[in-house]
């Protein structure tokens, strides 16, 4: 008697099914942590160049760069919480040297840490302008 196959049903093999590559959206998440501190780099590197003299340095390449990341730092943290628990939930699927979870962990960590920063800064004007 031949017995029907069920394509559905696992071929009992000991290893899942794992997605082919690597965990992309750890890498995205990590990348896009790096926004805010970058931004707080580049907003305070006139005072860091010039710390003694009066009058802080113009420089348009730093102008319009401040201006891009003011207006790409809140999309991009909000995209780095998201894709850094994408990519923890997805890190299960993979094989450990693919996973990537240290990355996603420490997109995540990050993301979490540069909310709090600007958060505490947000909170300290507010104080003090009362």
């Amino acid at each position: 008697m031949v017995q029907a196959t069920d394509p559905t049903r696992s071929t009992g093999s000991a290893t899942p099914d794992r997605p082919t590559g690597r965990n992309q959206l750890a890498l995205v998440s990590l990348l896009l942590a790096f926004v805010f501190p970058l931004r707080v780099l580049v907003q305070m590197l006139p005072l860091l160049l010039a710390p003694q003299s009066k009058s802080l340095p113009d420089s348009v390449p730093l102008w319009i760069l401040n201006n891009l990341l003011n207006v790409i730092t809140v999309p991009a943290l909000i995209a780095t919480l998201v894709t850094g628990h994408i990519a923890l939930s997805q890190a299960k699927r993979y094989s450990p040297a693919q996973a990537r979870r240290w990355m996603a962990i420490t997109g995540l960590v990050l993301g979490y840490l540069s909310i709090l920063t600007a958060l505490a800064f947000y909170a300290l004007v507010v104080i003090t302008l009362r």
